[in-house]
């Protein structure tokens, strides 16, 4: 088949991905305005009911509980899914127009081999690496908690810790105090920054692209070298995640760089 015709084929594949995108958004929408109003309806019933009845409701409001954040967790997991389908073809509908051999034209067991791969970088994190990093149910667990708790600040876990918020805010510190924030590739602070899934280590993404796309030049299965120094992993594509901690840590640096440029010209125009 002709490189250029790769190109209408994949696009329609891929055009199936935002509508599954948006019901997967939906289902967990649907999941959070269930678990409010569960929430809204068993804080209405206190005080009208002896404690015997409460505790009863308490026990079955538990298990809807559980059974909504599970339907949750299972939209996590499918979106996790859908963005790896994704992630794999877009990168083979580029290789293919780029005029590059793919799995001795295999195309469907090389989308089946990069599609296990991901599922199985999924299945060995942790629930705190899948779940606790994800928007959506973080949208979720906050939703409820305010319902719940709606004197309390919010925090991912219920029982001891303390509160995932601070914990972010805490984490940012130390990103800023003991990571440089720059990019190994560019020398610059991280821009749009993602991290490997495999070494962990960080990049800006459109940088980490073009080091990933000219080394597939020789490199037959589209990964390329991670540009750490002393890594011994490779980055594909697909092992890239958006690092949205990081990028908060990366924006406060450079406002705080472009503060101190201001201070340094306020500085000098003083003097003069």
């Amino acid at each position: 088949m002709a490189a250029t015709a790769y190109g209408p084929k994949f696009a329609q594949l891929l055009s199936h991905y935002v509508s599954c995108k948006e019901n997967n958004s939906n289902g967990i929408a649907h999941s959070a305005d269930v678990a409010v109003d569960l929430e809204q309806s068993l804080a209405a019933l206190k005080g009208l009911e002896n404690d015997g009845e409460e505790q009863d409701d308490e026990e079955d409001a538990d298990t809807y509980r559980g059974l909504l954040e599970a339907s949750v967790k299972s939209y996590v997991d499918l979106a996790n899914e859908i963005h790896a389908q994704k992630t794999i073809l877009e990168d083979m509908r580029r290789r293919l127009m780029d005029g590059e051999a793919i799995e001795d034209g295999d195309l469907v067991g090389h989308f089946e081999h990069e599609f296990e791969r991901a599922k199985q970088q999924w299945a060995n994190k942790s629930e705190q690496e899948k779940y606790h990093v994800d928007e959506a149910y973080v949208e979720f667990k906050q939703k409820t908690w305010e319902q719940r708790y709606p004197n309390r600040p919010f925090s991912l876990t219920t029982e001891g810790g303390s509160p995932d918020h601070d914990d972010e805010e805490e984490g940012l510190a130390i990103i800023s105090q003991h990571e440089s924030l720059k990019c190994p590739l560019t020398q610059m602070i991280y821009e749009d920054p993602v991290t490997s899934q495999v070494c962990k280590h960080s990049y800006s993404s459109k940088a980490i692209t073009q080091h990933i796309r000219m080394s597939q030049r020789t490199e037959p299965h589209g990964r390329a070298e991670c540009p750490v120094a002393g890594c011994k992993h490779y980055v594909a594509l697909i092992d890239l995640k958006h690092n949205k901690k990081l990028a908060r840590a990366a924006a406060r640096r450079r406002a705080q760089a472009e503060n101190e440029e201001e201070e340094d010209e306020e500085e000098y125009t003083f003097m003069d």
